[in-house]
């Protein structure tokens, strides 16, 4: 059971406390200090710049001290507590010992249904304690009643209130059944209630109830045959039905981890429903205040709170779906913004690669982070000291020489990125380096990556043809230049967020009245070969494909801007450059001059380059724009022919 305590600091007896403290040792004046200091509390209350009388606070910790936290553990461990940690007078041994066995004390020992047995300690741990969070453990629901029992009694005599709504059961077991109730003084406790489960579950009993009326009709009816239709159809649906209820246990938060009945992926999938939830909101700064401070919302903001806890999961998919939700939340942050037409930047157009998107911000890729993530916890694990509950099993485990799945997966995470997993003890300042260096493996990690998809893709460009039909985000990868690429363009290209933000489009292949896009978004058309979409496909301009590069490249459509755009270049170059610049742009060629003002790479002087961006890419954009919308009134008919080409390919 999780336990849930009302107002934990405001419940806490202070004459209990006090007793606790002196039973623990805590004697003399410090006793006397904490006493007086608590006992002097008190509150008043402020309205309209109006305040009340002070009251005095006759129960209860201060509230934000830092010594608050230490009182209430040393108040709430008399759960546990066998007995004083200091010599108490003959006098008082009677009242310490009846005050000593108010909780767990009042379970026997031997009872084997309270607690679940620790293979690594080969000891019982019946209740695990974290400030006001406490988890009762039992093998059966005969031992968890014995249990919540005496945390029931703990609770009535030092005077704490339990929270009934809030202390919830959770059922750990490979049944589908995992729901349990207990009920135990008068008070009703039960697992977690999941409302589309529920609704699952009541269609479930429609449907059993509608199965045992056709079969009910069936025997008396001449219509049997349609009955048993009807009958075998609903049986179906049944079995669908039950797969779905049992997929979706229960599941509670605990200490901002989410467990499942089954310890499955229930953490992992609320983790990815919380940042598909974040999508609106990168989109809206995005829109109002800009691309990069959207990815600084992400950055900052987001991903703490998604990370959380992901360390302990154990999905072999989880950083998969890391990465996929990170690429979609940093598409939202950088191609979202500055645009007044209202549509989102995947309408009228197949899913975009996304890969290259990661140069736009300095922050890690989610999976990558994912792993540093276990690595450090690896780290804590190992540095815990045996007295501690987590401390003593992994030196256990560590002398048996058995280790769990977690510990295995981050111990080969440490190998393959060639980090050095020790006790995390030493200096403040080594632990820092420590946690340095590693953040800094992570950045180079994402650095490679980049590198290689850039590198992958020039490879199998082996060919005008390959380069040209190949990747529709080439020219994203043509014009890499490192990472954090939106502070970059921010610079070069200061209040033209609309410009920045066509920019990244265009280059990430979204061209969505291109006849390559519209192809695309027919089902069926990927079963296709090259050959048979050549002369649907075909450009206008009669030199190929429509695809993006050929947009960017070799299009008739885009030509006059091109070559604009490169004159206006070379006029800047030659009237703000100075005679080392004017050479370096003099032994570039076309192609390269062109790749150049598409990036942000930066070999003159800062004020020479922006203003080549800010003279060529807003007409470029505008122009590009109008295109695309000429080639959506153009290319109407192309998912028509493609359709018919499928069909025909068919029959």
């Amino acid at each position: 059971m999780f336990a849930d305590v009302h107002k934990a600091y405001d419940q806490v007896w202070r004459d209990g406390l006090y007793l606790t403290l002196y039973a623990t040792g805590v004697r003399g004046n410090m006793w006397k200090i904490i006493q007086q200091w608590l006992n002097r509390a008190n509150a008043t209350t402020a309205w309209n710049g109006i305040r009340g009388p002070r009251v005095n606070l006759q129960q209860g910790l201060r509230q934000g001290c830092v010594l608050s936290p230490i009182l209430y553990c040393a108040f709430v461990n008399m759960l546990m507590a066998e007995k004083p940690g200091a010599l108490v007078p003959m006098g008082m041994r009677t009242e310490i010992k009846e005050f000593f066995g108010q909780g767990l004390q009042m379970v026997p020992q031997d009872d084997s249904e309270c607690g679940v047995l620790n293979t690594a300690l080969k000891r019982r741990v019946r209740c695990l304690l974290f400030m006001d969070d406490t988890t009762l453990l039992a093998k059966s629901k005969k031992g968890l009643e014995t249990l919540i029992g005496a945390y029931q009694n703990f609770c009535s005599k030092f005077r704490m209130r339990l929270n009934v709504k809030k202390s919830q059961l959770m059922h750990f077991t490979k049944e589908d059944d995992d729901e349990l109730e207990v009920v135990s003084k008068g008070v009703t406790f039960s697992t977690p209630k999941n409302p589309k489960r529920e609704l699952l579950k009541e269609r479930l009993r429609s449907l059993e109830s509608k199965v045992a009326k056709f079969v009910e009709a069936g025997r008396a009816w001449l219509c049997a045959q349609y009955l048993a239709e009807q009958t075998a159809t609903s049986r179906t649906e049944i079995l669908t039905l039950k797969a779905q209820v049992a997929e979706l246990g229960c599941s509670k938060k605990f200490l901002g981890f989410r467990c499942d009945s089954k310890l499955g992926d229930a953490h992992l999938n609320g983790q990815v429903g919380r940042a598909k939830g974040e999508l609106w909101k990168a989109k809206y700064i995005s829109r109002r205040v800009g691309e990069a401070m959207a990815v600084e919302y992400i950055r900052g903001h987001v991903a703490p709170k998604i990370l959380f806890g992901m360390e302990l999961v154990r999905s072999k998919n989880a950083g998969t779906k890391m990465l996929q939700r990170w690429n979609a939340l940093v598409s939202e942050a950088v191609l979202s913004g500055g645009l007044v037409d209202g549509k989102e930047f995947w309408e009228g157009q197949p899913n975009l690669r996304k890969q290259g998107l990661a140069a736009e911000t300095k922050e890690a890729p989610w999976d990558i982070q994912l792993e540093k993530r276990r690595i450090e916890f690896l780290r804590k694990l190992v540095g815990l000291k045996p007295d501690s509950l987590a401390g003593a099993m992994v030196a256990a485990r560590a002398a048996q020489g058995v280790y769990t799945r977690f510990i295995r997966l981050a111990v080969g995470l440490a190998a393959s990125w060639g980090v050095v997993v020790g006790p995390c003890g030493g200096s403040k300042a080594t632990q820092k380096r420590w946690k340095k260096a590693l953040q800094q493996k992570a950045q180079r990690l994402a650095e490679t990556r980049l590198a290689d998809l850039a590198r992958t893709w020039r490879s199998k460009c082996a060919s005008q043809e390959e380069f040209m039909h190949g990747r529709g985000d080439g020219m994203m990868l043509a014009t890499l230049n490192g990472r954090d690429e939106v502070t970059k363009w921010a610079d070069l290209l200061p209040g033209q967020r609309a410009t920045r933000v066509q920019l990244t489009r265009f280059k990430g292949g979204s061209f969505p009245g291109s006849t390559v896009a519209i192809g695309k978004r027919v089902r069926g058309s990927g079963d296709l070969k090259g050959s048979d979409l050549d002369d649907v496909l075909k450009c206008s301009c009669r030199k190929g494909r429509q695809t993006s590069m050929h947009l960017w490249l070799e299009c008739e459509k885009t030509r006059t801007a091109r070559e604009e755009m490169m004159a206006k270049a070379n006029d800047i170059v030659g009237r703000q450059g100075d005679e080392r610049e004017r050479a370096q742009w003099a032994v570039k060629s076309a192609v390269e001059r062109f790749q150049h003002v598409l990036s942000t790479r930066t070999v003159m002087r800062f004020h020479v380059e922006k203003a080549i961006r800010m003279g060529c890419l807003p007409r470029l954009m505008q122009t590009f724009a109008a295109v695309c919308a000429e080639c959506a009134q153009e290319n109407i008919r192309v998912k028509v022919d493609v359709t018919a080409i499928l069909k025909a390919r068919k029959s």
